[in-house]
């Protein structure tokens, strides 16, 4: 009995050592790594790359909008404000590349300084308590510590890993949409092109006259004249294409700033509560009060008045 507690008693300390030599690796150790920007070079060097596009991106719209507002008539009007409005936009990219920034070694710092050990120091106490319910609530505590600093910590290198396969992929899509593009132009081209041969035979076996020269003068300068009025009407509708590639360009970067960090923090989240078990509070339809409760509240609020 007595070498049976003895080796319990070993077998305590072992553990108790273990946990302990974690908890200090995770505070002095594993934290200079964590907590230092150039663990996070990659990571970085993605976010840079993003906010040079949208440094990109406003130039370009700015350009655009001036070009826009500077063509004859109030036509343009509203496309050369919306073009302007992307700026605005692009203030919320600037906000979430710089949030993540921040996050890299803030996250870190959370992680392997305050839960990671905290969690290993509790599996260290929970050793040395005798009654079993204590000891199991203790471990839960522990697990959920360590579960959420390592989820934590990854937050935003899933998140850009996420932005880096979605923008290869966006970018695959758009070369193989102007490979098509290319395609059909070509084909319009062909076409044309043996049209216009098939004409200059035709026109070839009829005799070369004075009447006919004049009249494709008239047809030229008649296109030409065609052609001056329809000067504005075309350059509104390049700046109406330029307006929807940069919504759409504005979007995508929207998309993998501001978007994807938040889904893959619910997915941390959704992970975190099938792990450990623990009820995160999150809201529903039903919790959100509807205007007409509110505004019956309000009305009687103000005959109580």
């Amino acid at each position: 009995m007595k070498e049976e507690n003895t080796n319990k008693k070993k077998g305590k300390w072992f553990k108790t050592a273990i946990w302990i030599i974690l908890a200090l690796l995770s505070y002095f150790v594993l934290s200079k790594w964590a907590t230092s920007a150039d663990t996070y070079k990659g990571v970085i060097n993605t976010l840079n790359h993003t906010q040079n596009k949208a440094l990109k991106l406003t130039a370009l719209s700015s350009v655009l909008a001036t070009g826009a507002a500077s063509l004859p008539g109030d036509a343009t009007t509203p496309v050369a404000n919306k073009l302007a409005d992307m700026s605005s936009y692009m203030v919320i990219v600037y906000v979430a590349i710089l949030i993540e920034k921040y996050l890299l070694t803030l996250t870190g710092f959370i992680a392997t300084k305050i839960l990671m050990p905290i969690g290993f120091g509790l599996a260290a106490i929970g050793g040395f308590l005798r009654k079993i319910s204590w000891k199991d609530f203790i471990y839960r505590i522990a697990l959920k510590c360590v579960i959420s600093g390592l989820l934590v910590w990854a937050l935003v290198p899933s998140s850009a890993w996420v932005t880096n396969w979605i923008t290869d992929t966006y970018e695959k899509v758009e070369a193989v949409t102007s490979d098509l593009s290319d395609e059909n132009q070509a084909a319009e081209d062909k076409n044309s092109d043996k049209k216009a041969e098939e004409s200059q035979k035709e026109n070839g076996d009829s005799e070369f006259s004075i009447l006919g020269t004049l009249s494709d003068f008239a047809d030229q300068a008649g296109d030409t004249v065609k052609k001056a009025g329809q000067a504005v009407p075309e350059k509104i509708e390049e700046f109406e294409n330029a307006l929807n590639q940069m919504i759409e360009k504005v979007a995508v970067l929207i998309v993998t700033t501001c978007v994807i960090p938040i889904l893959v923090l619910l997915a941390f989240l959704w992970i975190f509560k099938i792990i450990t078990g623990l009820n995160l509070p999150t809201p529903t339809m039903q919790s959100i009060p509807k205007g007409s409760s509110l505004l019956k509240k309000k009305n009687a609020t103000e005959t109580e008045e």
